[in-house]
């Protein structure tokens, strides 16, 4: 599940913790910015050089 957050507030708070943030967009209010909230329900990875997945359950 995925969800934009459209809270100035906490989009805000993750631009100042984002370094490169201000070489992308003008402030946090910019339309070009969108903020995801994601909440996940398992990963799957792959290690360099393998050729088979790993899936975790969350």
């Amino acid at each position: 599940m995925a969800k934009i957050i459209q809270d100035l507030k906490i989009k805000t708070e993750i631009a100042e913790k984002c370094d490169f943030f201000s070489s992308y967009f003008k402030s946090p209010d910019d339309p070009n910015y969108t903020l995801l909230e994601m909440q996940l329900a398992d990963i799957e990875y792959l290690r360099p050089g393998e050729m088979y997945a790993h899936k975790f359950n969350l």
